[in-house]
């Protein structure tokens, strides 16, 4: 508790965890990436990039993955690594 003047306040912090995924080596492999207007977030592609082994894919999608990234479209702003230029797996 805070005591300013005669006022109490009680101050309540609470932790917040980075995501799990953060910690499995070369989880971007796994990724996509989608821009959220001023701030780009990962997202969780519907399928396995090439890139990504299925070890990995699946330690990911076990650890409270990112929300998953939007249909890839001409206008998308998704990004899917290794995806190629056609955007197929």
């Amino acid at each position: 508790m805070v005591l300013i003047g005669e006022a109490v306040f009680s101050i309540q912090a609470s932790a917040v965890l980075p995501p799990a995924y953060l910690s499995i080596p070369q989880f971007k492999a796994c990724l996509g990436t989608v821009s959220k207007g001023t701030w780009t977030a990962y997202c969780l592609p519907k399928r396995r990039p090439k890139g990504c082994s299925i070890q990995r894919w699946h330690r990911i999608k076990q650890s409270a993955p990112p929300d998953q990234c939007p249909p890839v479209q001409q206008s998308s702003h998704c990004d899917h690594p290794s995806d190629g230029i056609d955007g197929k797996l």
